[in-house]
């Protein structure tokens, strides 16, 4: 089990990169941050060492391409380190401040508790690893224009609240303390399509920030 989810976690990581869309819009670039969160609420923080050689790995992958000398290795190395330890820290607390909600599936498993949920796992927790990101880039990375990392730190906090969204809801239908009483089901299909509703809306928001800031950029351009 604990290969499996290290194996299926690194592939998700490293190919999520793949993908050929904009950073600032690729979706699968937060079904990393989901992926752990959703590991560590299911069987608890044991599995933290696999899914942070994991994310080490792919991060390591993501950059060597960039690899030239020893000074290169070295900070491909320290931005391997600091991406993965970020990413397992947010998961790991994130986990942790909804584990009293999941626990819970009377309280889950409706709008407001879920919207209390929401705001502990996703938005408290996904501070972390996209401002350790956000760093790690300006400092080793040449990220220095003001413009692009407010993008780059906006960016990365939403597509990582967005993978918790999207894969919050296997929580809810892989746990058996959830599926009690009746009409558990509907309740599951109204919490999921809340939360895929909630997804949809953060995205428009996300496109619509990013578009503002690239016309302001270029409008600072050409007044230069």
């Amino acid at each position: 089990k604990m290969l499996l989810v290290a194996l299926v976690y690194f592939a998700c990581a490293y190919f999520s990169r793949l993908v050929n869309l904009p950073d600032y819009y690729n979706l699968f670039t937060g079904l990393p941050a989901g992926l752990a969160f959703v590991t560590f609420v299911i069987w608890g923080p044991r599995l933290w060492q696999f899914i942070w050689i994991s994310a080490f790995a792919a991060d390591l992958l993501h950059y060597v391409n960039q690899v030239h000398d020893a000074e290169s290795i070295a900070i491909n190395i320290i931005t391997a380190f600091f991406t993965a330890s970020g990413a397992i820290t947010q998961a790991l607390i994130g986990a942790y401040l909804a584990k009293p909600f999941v626990k819970n599936a009377n309280k889950i498993l409706n709008i407001v508790e879920t919207t209390a949920f929401l705001c502990r796992a996703g938005p408290i927790a996904c501070l972390i690893s996209t401002t350790i990101n956000t760093f790690v880039l300006y400092q080793f990375h040449e990220l220095q224009d003001n413009a692009i990392i407010m993008i780059t730190w906006m960016s990365g906090y939403t597509l990582d609240i967005l993978g918790i969204l999207l894969l919050a809801p296997v929580i809810f239908y892989t746990q058996s303390y959830m599926r009690i009483g009746n009409g558990w089901r509907r309740r599951i299909v109204i919490v999921t399509t809340s939360l895929f509703g909630t997804a949809a809306l953060l995205l428009a928001g996300l496109c619509l920030f990013n578009h503002n800031e690239a016309r302001n950029s270029r409008i600072i351009f050409e007044e230069k």
